[in-house]
């Protein structure tokens, strides 16, 4: 079932994000009791707490906000191994979290839904740029890269590793500071409108397509449909963004048509052909490394 793209009413994240949380007292703490009692329409016991991230995936973190989303037992185990804030739950798992544990728990009807209101509303108090990446190949690649080029001017918040699907992405999301400068995310494709939800819900302004080939054919009937899939990512772009396109591409005719549908875009290309904006001119691989003669704007 295709997720609807906001579950958050917009007036309510655009009243929590003017209203603001009350300052942490540490300069890496994201999330206060506050918003997460307004999120999940629910109160704990413990009055106030704040936390340095959201845990949504099985990885061993600390100070975090635990969406318990497996077995009560598993959950508690990792609970209780683990320094977690808080626990969210649904009510196939509350009596039974409520009794081994005295960390605040919260009672939702959806805990996939709740993920998505926390990802909505960690998008609209972040201020700073988005860039969105989807392909078939080279996304956690182009990601690493820009990251690195990046950080090495301004604070950059990124996908770890390549998590791109529904939980990671969310994850990821819900995890971006509201000060920081960049937020580089992957983007993964599973059937038609996976792209374009999470671009809808990433709003980046600029968006990358790396390339298209057959991968995820299980989710399509044609090389078409993956090719439209991925311009999905378009569908989601800041008025007066840029979308960067691959010049090589057997579909590049296809992605560039998808931008006619949002007149404000910048298009930028890159590849080898002669009308590349970014052109790979030359390179040299070898066992010191690889050489690259690149042409950007001529």
């Amino acid at each position: 079932e295709a997720p609807s793209p906001h579950l958050v009413d917009k007036d309510f994240v655009e009243l929590m994000v003017d209203s603001g949380s009350p300052k942490s007292e540490s300069g890496n703490d994201l999330w206060h009791s506050r918003d997460i009692e307004k999120l999940c329409s629910s109160r704990s016991s413990r009055d106030v707490w704040q936390a340095t991230q959201v845990i949504m995936t099985a990885r061993k973190q600390v100070n975090g906000i635990y969406f318990a989303k497996g077995n009560p037992e598993h959950d508690a185990k990792y609970i209780v191994d683990n320094d977690s804030r808080s626990i969210i739950c649904e009510s196939k798992s509350y009596q039974y979290l409520k009794s081994k544990t005295e960390k605040p728990v919260y009672l939702v009807e959806n805990l996939f839904d709740t993920a998505r209101a926390f990802a909505d509303y960690a998008r609209a108090r972040f201020q700073g740029k988005v860039i969105g990446i989807t392909g078939s190949v080279g996304k956690t690649t182009i990601k690493d890269g820009l990251v690195s080029v990046l950080s090495a001017i301004s604070q950059v918040h990124a996908s770890k590793g390549n998590q791109n699907a529904d939980w990671g992405l969310l994850e990821t999301i819900s995890n971006t500071p509201a000060n920081a400068d960049y937020a580089v995310y992957e983007l993964g494709m599973l059937g038609r409108k996976s792209i374009g939800l999470k671009s809808r819900r990433v709003k980046p302004h600029v968006a990358v397509i790396t390339n298209v080939f057959d991968a995820h054919r299980s989710f399509h009937t044609s090389d078409e449909s993956i090719a439209e899939t991925k311009a999905e990512i378009l569908e989601g772009v800041s008025e007066g963004g840029i979308a960067v396109l691959p010049a090589d591409s057997p579909w590049y005719k296809l992605l560039r048509a998808k931008v006619k549908t949002n007149e404000s875009l910048e298009v930028l290309t890159f590849g080898e052909s002669e009308n590349s904006d970014i052109r790979l001119m030359s390179f040299d691989c070898s066992s010191s490394g690889t050489e690259l003669v690149v042409s950007i704007f001529g």
